[in-house]
């Protein structure tokens, strides 16, 4: 039997070690701009993908109102939309016919196929993201 499986992960922790050390002698304001890099990129890839309802109304879309947020309390930064899209979590997810029940608000919807589009634009970035994040590190360290 192998012991490639231990191996890789004492590789792996031992490099998230290392880079949580790395993130430790980050100043905060370091910190913030890749955090904020990396979730302005992935709001233009939510933005641009194929599966973001638009209305064919001539009103103010959901795709138009995607924002980059500071969570305060997780000191993260977050994508989303503001309670007025609430419908995107039933294209995300679908949703049968019949009432649902929001926030203490009830709505009745239509059958709604799932077509996600946060998901998969989160998984199709991420190593784009890292990328985005990590040379804004290095800019900062001057490597």
């Amino acid at each position: 039997m192998s012991n490639f499986g231990v191996q890789g992960l004492e590789k792996f922790d031992k490099l998230t070690r290392e880079i949580a050390k790395m993130a430790k002698n980050l100043d905060g304001e370091t910190k913030e701009d890749a955090m904020k890099a990396g979730a302005e990129f992935l709001k233009g890839k939510i933005e641009k993908h194929p599966n973001v309802p638009v209305s064919s109304q001539n009103k103010s879309h959901a795709r138009d109102n995607f924002k980059v947020v500071k969570n305060k309390e997780d000191n993260v930064y977050e994508v989303g939309v503001s309670d007025k899209y609430f419908y995107l979590f039933f294209h995300e997810f679908g949703a049968d016919k019949g009432f649902h029940e929001v926030d203490g608000k009830r709505f009745v919807t239509p059958a709604i196929a799932a077509k996600p589009f946060l998901r998969p634009s989160l998984e199709n970035n991420s190593d784009k993201i890292q990328e985005i994040m990590a040379e804004v590190i290095r800019k900062s360290i001057k490597l």
